[in-house]
């Protein structure tokens, strides 16, 4: 008679299952890292090219910001601007031109986003986003003119405060920062449509 304390055989009387074999960790493959490269590469070069189509259009708009200082001083009338600074009346040529080379590569712009956002969507999102890109330009516009048109009566409003003892003597370059900031800010809130729809789009 076998002795009860004999060891069993693998296999034959043992009821315990052994673990598989652990299977080793795979190391990201080349394809992975090379895949973000990529990606951060497309980055970089729509990133590049945005910069260089704002340079472009602010070279246009420092060679016409003379003609654009005129337009913009005009909701002021006979009100002379005060340059305080040294360096303003170049400043705010600088300024007006980066303001307006902004605008004119703003298609530029929108069409580097939608290139490098747009593959990552699916074609059902793609189809449903593309119709509102150039409406985004549009709409851009819009609120530039807006608040061209509201301009007057902003500053017919806060000047409205002033009384004998408050003489309206405004400096060129807060003026010029007050107008920027509000074409700016028109045009971004009028992209505010574009980004609901965008945002109810990709869920």
């Amino acid at each position: 008679m076998a002795d009860a304390d004999a060891v069993l055989e693998p296999g034959i009387g043992d009821l315990s299952v052994p673990p598989p074999p652990s299977s080793p960790a795979v190391p990201p493959t080349d394809d992975t890292v090379m895949s973000l490269v990529d990606h951060l590469g497309e980055l970089r070069s729509r990133i590049f090219r945005s910069i260089i189509s704002v340079v472009a259009g602010a070279a246009v708009g420092f060679y016409f910001a003379t003609d654009i200082r005129m337009v913009l001083q005009e909701p002021l009338g006979d009100l002379p601007l005060q340059v305080l600074g040294i360096g303003d009346a170049f400043f705010i040529q600088v300024k007006i031109a980066l303001i307006t080379g902004i605008i004119l590569a703003m298609p530029v712009l929108l069409y580097q986003l939608w290139a490098f956002i747009g593959p990552g969507l699916t074609p059902a999102e793609r189809k449903t986003i593309r119709p509102w890109i150039p409406m985004a330009l549009v709409f851009f516009a819009m609120g530039v003119l807006i608040a061209y048109v509201v301009l007057p009566f902003a500053i017919q409003f806060l000047f409205s405060f002033t009384d004998p003892t408050l003489q309206a003597r405004p400096a060129a370059g807060q003026y010029f920062d007050f107008v920027t900031t509000m074409f700016l800010a028109f045009g971004l809130v009028m992209e505010f449509p574009i980004l609901l729809v965008g945002l109810s789009t990709v869920g």
